[in-house]
């Protein structure tokens, strides 16, 4: 439904999903969904771009999420260069959220910007 929402915006998006939410605890599956909806809202808002990509593959029993695309990048919201002047992230409260919540769980969660954007975490699939 994610990507069918960013299709609809004119976005070009691609998903490749090898995990079944029964792979999963119910923490990991919730989370995962929460960084792929920001990552979507982000993307539709912010950056611009015509094309995307939405993964989700479990690997030793470590769920990576990644979803990238081709827009204008943003700075990492996560490095402390991307704060504003009164101390919060310049991509605002979505993405610390996250942080907090998959390292509460155990995994980590990072953003880059190199042609483009990308959000991508890793959760252990049973904590």
């Amino acid at each position: 439904d994610l990507a069918d929402a960013a299709r609809t915006a004119g976005i070009d998006v691609r998903t490749e999903i090898s995990v079944t939410p029964g792979d999963l605890v119910p923490v990991a599956d919730s989370t995962a969904f929460r960084i792929v909806q920001e990552a979507v809202t982000n993307m539709l808002r912010h950056s611009g771009a015509a094309h995307a990509l939405i993964t989700a593959h479990l690997v030793d029993d470590v769920l990576h999420v990644e979803v990238s695309d081709d827009g204008r990048g943003a700075p990492d919201a996560m490095a402390p260069d991307a704060m504003s002047p009164c101390g919060t992230a310049q991509a605002g409260y979505g993405l610390a959220g996250l942080a907090e919540r998959v390292r509460l769980l155990g995994g980590t969660l990072s953003t880059h910007s190199d042609d483009g954007f990308a959000l991508r975490a890793r959760i252990p699939a049973r904590p």
